[in-house]
């Protein structure tokens, strides 16, 4: 009896994880730290030169406090790119490329979550047919920086 329990678990754990073909290209990682928790999603890892990729960097205030997040820029949300080199990741862009270069504080409420969706284009200065990394962090908060490997065709 005690196995045929076990099992009828492990199917229903099995079907509840079901993903459809969408699903499976879809790209996420998650960092914490100082109260906050930010999220990278990415809809694949492979790209091509001109195609335009759908970023969203999500970030949640963890705590039961508000957090202040002091922006260098007006950009609320940082997004890089960047290389692997032998000393390790080397900065080659960064999104957006112009800001308004104003301080400015906004507040992120106790439990809030804030969904920042960009959109990128894969230029032609990308480099191609080797490992990148795509990291994305609140402007001012780069401690907490997730961060995904793509490679461009």
């Amino acid at each position: 009896m005690r196995i045929t329990m076990l099992s009828g678990m492990l199917f229903l754990a099995v079907a509840g994880c079901a993903r459809t073909d969408a699903d499976d290209t879809r790209q996420f990682n998650y960092a914490k730290g100082g109260g906050l928790g930010v999220s990278l999603e990415l809809p694949n890892w492979q790209f091509t030169q001109g195609e335009k990729i759908k970023i969203v960097v999500t970030a949640k205030n963890l705590t039961s406090h508000p957090l202040k997040i002091e922006t260098s820029s007006g950009a609320p949300v940082i997004v890089r790119l960047s290389r692997h080199t032998v000393i390790g990741w080397e900065e080659l862009l960064r999104y957006p490329k112009a800001s308004i270069m104003v301080m400015n504080r906004w507040t992120l409420g106790p439990k809030e979550t804030k969904r920042f969706p960009m959109l990128l284009k894969v230029e032609p200065d990308w480099p191609v047919g080797e490992l990148l990394r795509i990291t994305g962090e609140l402007n001012g908060r780069s401690e907490v920086a997730p961060g995904i490997t793509i490679e461009v065709n």
